[in-house]
């Protein structure tokens, strides 16, 4: 009788430990009714807009990835605090705890940021108007697309070195990207430069000769990412590398000339050392 009951003490500790765990998660889940709520998955992998503003980014939930708050990127990672050891909560009220590729960890984000007046969601809504005339039903549907783009930082181009002329540079935000020490911020994302021959991290894409063309100067005293380069010419999302250091190559930053054009003789080259210098920037 007595392992009976401590058997039914035990399932009943388990039944709360489930519901607390619920109760917790339910808790956290942003109200889609004020707050914009974005599918991350379809965001990341399709590059669909989360909102008719492009200073609005959609950011992963941890309690559950597939999900995301459409917010305004205008926080650095300065101005957040790490989400609560268990990655799902925060200790700061009206905060969600969101997957931060930027800052590295887990951050705790003001909902007001997603608030659908800040960041006006972009869905595909069906809207259902019936009327009724002489006994008869109709119903008719109309359905309004989210907006998808073709992201040209990141579209290759086959076009030589001598094709890259004077390009439009055009500031389209006002926004500062929250980007890591080693990174040039332009235009709300983030740029760095690493020896990772090709790869980028996660969140992050080869950018192109022209991005590169625009901010290159920015990149005086930046380090790089992890990875010391071994060779000088930049691979990037476009068929031949084009840019170059000619100073503060392979070496241990941080730099104190930019890439340049031709640097380093990088003029159409297609050179794919273990250590290649890479270009990326955040999706």
């Amino acid at each position: 009788m007595k392992i009976f009951s401590l058997i039914l003490v035990f399932f009943y500790y388990i039944i709360v430990l489930v519901n607390t765990s619920e109760q917790q998660q339910q808790q956290q889940l942003p109200n889609s009714t004020t707050i914009s709520i974005c599918n991350f998955t379809a965001c990341n992998s399709q590059r669909t807009l989360c909102s008719s503003s492009r200073n609005c980014e959609c950011f992963s939930l941890t309690i559950s990835p597939s999900v995301g708050i459409c917010a305004s990127a205008v926080l650095s990672c300065t101005d957040v605090v790490r989400c609560n050891t268990d990655n799902r909560t925060c200790p700061i009220e009206n905060t969600v705890c969101v997957n931060s590729t930027r800052c590295g960890q887990p951050v705790c984000y003001p909902l007001a940021l997603a608030n659908k007046l800040v960041c006006p969601i972009n869905t595909t809504a069906a809207t259902t108007t019936t009327t009724h005339a002489g006994g008869v039903t109709n119903t008719t549907r109309s359905t309004t697309k989210a907006i998808t783009t073709t992201d040209s930082r990141f579209t290759p181009s086959t076009v030589n070195c001598s094709s890259i002329v004077a390009t439009n540079c055009t500031t389209t935000t006002s926004i500062v990207a929250a980007c890591q020490s080693y990174e040039v911020s332009w235009n709300n994302h983030c740029y760095y430069l690493d020896g990772s021959n090709g790869s980028c991290i996660t969140g992050y894409s080869l950018a192109t000769n022209t991005v590169l063309n625009c901010i290159s100067s920015l990149f005086i005293g930046k380090n790089y990412r992890n990875t010391t380069s071994d060779n000088c010419c930049i691979w990037t999302t476009d068929t031949y590398e084009c840019f170059g250091f000619n100073a503060d190559c392979n070496r241990s930053g941080p730099f104190t000339e930019a890439p340049i054009l031709g640097g380093a003789n990088c003029i159409n080259q297609v050179l794919r050392y273990s250590q290649q210098l890479t270009f990326c920037g955040s999706d």
